[in-house]
């Protein structure tokens, strides 16, 4: 269901500080949807700590068949908080069980189960 995944994203992205002002909530969704990522326009600006998107994409992976730190790295679509394209060997290495407001993202991820 698309709502909820549109709710989720925006639930995160106020917890967590998911994406800064130039990126809004309907831009990831609409990304997360399409089929591939390259045949969106939209960049995808994190303003949340790599550890924490690391973690959201391993929570979220079961939803989407082709969202994985490869398919994010060569899309060229998603930008770090300090402004350097994000790669897969940067997710694997962020990668923690623990990061920074796990139950709420955990919380939040429930809802499309």
């Amino acid at each position: 269901d698309t709502s909820t995944l549109l709710t989720v994203l925006k639930l995160v992205n106020l917890k967590i500080d998911l994406l800064d002002n130039r990126t809004t909530v309907e831009q990831l969704h609409e990304l997360l949807l399409a089929k591939d990522f390259t045949n969106t326009e939209s960049q995808i600006y994190l303003q949340c700590e790599t550890t924490q998107f690391s973690y959201l994409v391993t929570k979220l992976k079961p939803f989407f068949n082709g969202f994985n730190p490869t398919s994010i790295e060569r899309s060229g679509k998603f930008v770090t908080k300090t402004g350097t394209l994000l790669k897969a060997n940067n997710l694997h290495k962020n990668k923690v069980h623990n990061p920074k407001e796990k139950e709420e993202i955990d919380k939040i991820i429930q809802q499309l189960q």
